[in-house]
């Protein structure tokens, strides 16, 4: 199972880092476009949007795994393990519940809209708004796995402490 995760992984941070590299020469081609030939590229602006979003969601979902997000846990780490972990779990959950509307709204928002076209790209609106669903579904993966292993722990710890 770590295995597929980690292609898995391994294959998204590839993705996001090919969409960077393609939003980076898109808006430099429109600055030169623009400014030099005086004739600005009326897809360049759409495809830039659509990369930032699909980046934001994606990449979200690399920086949830490995529990980058920022975060404040200064009041957290007042508490002692137990009490830290069901705080976590609390807020894997509502996270989870988040990420859960994001899949719904996703998915409503793209049958709502993949008839409408972008007009420089001509392509469906849906293709958008896809990240929100994708991101939505993948980061509800993580959690379900980041909640599976803290409530594991949690129950082992407190195994092993009955045993004492």
């Amino acid at each position: 199972m770590r295995k597929i995760k980690n292609i898995v992984f391994r294959f998204l941070r590839l993705i996001v880092t090919i969409m960077l590299l393609v939003l980076s020469i898109v808006v430099f081609a429109q600055i030169i476009s623009r400014y030099f030939f005086e004739s600005p590229l009326v897809w360049s602006e759409e495809l830039a949007i659509l990369m930032m979003v699909w980046i934001t969601f994606l990449g979200s979902v690399l920086i949830l795994d490995k529990f980058e997000h920022i975060s404040v846990d200064f009041l957290v780490n007042q508490f002692n393990e137990r009490i830290q972990s069901i705080i976590f779990i609390i807020g894997y959950l509502l996270v989870l519940m988040l990420n859960i509307v994001f899949v719904i709204g996703g998915w409503e928002v793209i049958q709502t809209t993949k008839d409408s076209i972008l007009p420089g790209m001509k392509i469906s609106v849906g293709w958008l708004y896809g990240a929100i669903f994708i991101g939505g579904i993948l980061s509800s993966i993580v959690l379900l796995e980041h909640l599976y292993t803290k409530l594991k722990n949690l129950y082992l710890n407190q195994k092993a402490g009955d045993n004492k």
